[in-house]
């Protein structure tokens, strides 16, 4: 199309009214494009909340297994005490490959 025939074919579109359609379109189009980037901005939240949920997870897991640890190594460390006060305690390093065999069975 050369430069003669564009300019007469925007002519003609402005005598039937064809800017008022272009107008619309625009408008439509604007429109959309509001919604998806509206839904796009709730999908982009969604997704931070979900990240912020499994961190908040993930940090209680954690926790959880720090406090079961320390806690049983203080009852063994308790054990292994009130066994050597009493008298019946094993040596210290058959006491340390007890507790080894414990812990890798949990």
């Amino acid at each position: 199309m050369h430069a003669e025939e564009a300019k007469d074919h925007i002519d003609e579109v402005r005598e039937r009214g064809g800017t008022k359609y272009i107008a619309l379109l625009i408008a439509g189009l604007t429109a959309l494009l509001a919604i998806v980037e509206m839904t796009g901005d709730n999908s982009r939240l969604e997704a931070l909340k979900s990240n912020t949920d499994a961190a908040s997870l993930w940090s209680f897991y954690q926790a959880k297994a720090i406090r079961q640890t320390t806690l049983r190594g203080g009852r063994a460390s308790s054990d292994r005490h009130d066994e050597h006060a009493s008298g019946t305690g094993r040596g210290g390093a058959e006491a340390i490959a007890g507790l080894a065999r414990h812990y890798r069975l949990l």
